[in-house]
């Protein structure tokens, strides 16, 4: 999931309100992220990342407004060569939070 990004909660391992091993909610991620959360024994404040801080939407050193990622042009979400809508992630694409083949309900992922 490095470097994976996520517009409204989510990624490869996303968190449920803030619950995580790596997710991120409202623009979160690289490495493990939370919303107002403690993640991977780290404490993260509205956004803050391992090590990289994310403001709405940035990520690992790619500044991502509303799904839009560096080098790309995403439309709604799309990243790195991936294309995410409403909340995606590297290597897997999520229609409406859908995650690892499976569902999140407004974030919530396994």
């Amino acid at each position: 999931m490095s470097g994976d990004v996520v517009e409204k909660g989510k990624i490869s391992e996303v968190v449920e309100e803030g619950k995580i091993s790596e997710v991120v909610e409202k623009g979160k991620i690289s490495g493990g992220v939370v919303e107002k959360r403690k993640i991977s024994g780290e404490v993260e404040e509205k956004g803050k990342i391992s090590g990289e801080v994310v403001e709405k939407g940035k990520i690992s050193g790619e500044v991502v407004e509303k799904g839009k990622i560096s080098g790309g042009g995403v439309e709604k979400g799309k990243i790195s060569g991936e294309v995410v809508k409403k909340g995606k992630i590297s290597g897997e694409v999520v229609e409406k939070r859908k995650i690892n083949e499976e569902v999140v309900e407004k974030g919530k992922i396994s």
